[in-house]
């Protein structure tokens, strides 16, 4: 709990089901458009995992740990934002905020900052 981030990596959930949890019968279950989404999901973890191998400061055990591997993929894939220029960014704080369809949330500060 000493991380600045611990609470809200603290609060994301802890299991994920789509595209990249799913086994082959899964995929076979699906009627043929999700299928096609699902399994493209699937090659974009393949292909994050295999990034993750050229990342130094990673340490072999969470390389090779599956579960951490998919969690960590599953909240970069659902939770990211498009910055201009063509970035994409974790942003914990918006990311409370992203989740209804009617905005509910105003924005203010104190002076004291």
């Amino acid at each position: 709990d000493q991380s600045p981030w611990y609470y809200w990596l603290n609060s994301l959930p802890r299991y994920y089901s789509n595209g990249a949890s799913m086994t082959d019968f899964c995929f076979g279950c699906l009627p043929p458009y999700a299928a096609g989404l699902a399994l493209a999901e699937k090659k974009r973890y393949k292909q994050y995992v295999e990034a993750l191998s050229s990342i130094s400061f990673l340490s072999e055990e969470s390389k090779q740990s599956e579960e951490v591997t998919k969690w960590a993929f599953n909240v970069v894939f659902t939770r990211y934002m498009e910055l201009p220029g063509g970035d994409v960014a974790l942003v914990p704080m918006a990311d409370y905020l992203n989740h209804g369809a009617e905005p509910n949330v105003d924005i203010s500060y104190d002076e004291e900052g």
